[in-house]
């Protein structure tokens, strides 16, 4: 796992909370600031590729977009790299 890979909490963690439905149906309320943080570090790391690897990997966000689940993960604490 990379440094910068890790979440960061500030005072503005939870000022932005979203409730993300899973596909349990269940609602978990993660932070929209590292959620987006999430996919700052995907494009650092993608670089110049970011954008066509984000689409090639479905277009449209959905709920089983890889980017956009790896970026929910990353705002629970987890990888933001998929």
């Amino acid at each position: 796992m990379l440094a910068l890979d890790q979440p960061k909490r500030s005072a503005t963690s939870g000022f932005l909370d979203w409730n993300l439905a899973d596909f349990h149906g269940s609602s978990t309320r993660i932070s929209l600031v590292l959620r987006e943080h999430g996919h700052t570090i995907q494009a650092e790391v993608f670089g110049v590729f970011f954008l066509p690897f984000y689409l090639r990997s479905g277009g449209l966000p959905d709920n089983n977009h890889p980017f956009e689940l790896v970026a929910n993960e990353y705002a629970r604490g987890g990888s933001a790299i998929p």
